[in-house]
């Protein structure tokens, strides 16, 4: 029988994640946007974070973390800094939990961004 960590990882890779033991990304094409406070975000890829804490047991899933990554300059700031956008955290009991949590956060998200001003 899969484990909850193997159900989540499978799901992760059929949407076409490159899974690696710990942190598992897909490639966007770069978006360069402004936000509504002026900072110049460039999203160029979504990373799930799997983190297995003290207590987690063989197989279950421990902290998850979803987030756009990217590169960040502040307003009124000279350099770019590598940024985690639009991150949520939690720790899921069951894989189903974290597919239906990775959906909603995916929907919210987008809405985030369109609120967002497109540069490039």
């Amino acid at each position: 029988m899969a484990t909850q960590k193997q159900i989540f990882r499978d799901y992760l890779k059929k949407n076409g994640f490159h899974l690696s033991p710990v942190l598992s990304t897909i490639s966007l094409v770069p978006h360069l946007y402004k936000d509504a406070g002026g900072n110049h975000n460039l999203v160029t890829n979504i990373d799930c974070c799997l983190f297995d804490g003290v207590d987690t047991k063989a197989g279950d899933l421990g902290c998850v973390t979803f987030y756009y990554g990217g590169t960040q300059r502040l307003k009124y700031h000279q350099r770019a800094h590598s940024a985690e956008l639009l991150k949520k955290a939690f720790c899921p009991k069951t894989a189903k939990e974290a597919i239906t949590a990775f959906e909603v956060w995916r929907k919210a998200t987008t809405q985030e961004l369109v609120n967002w001003t497109l540069v490039q």
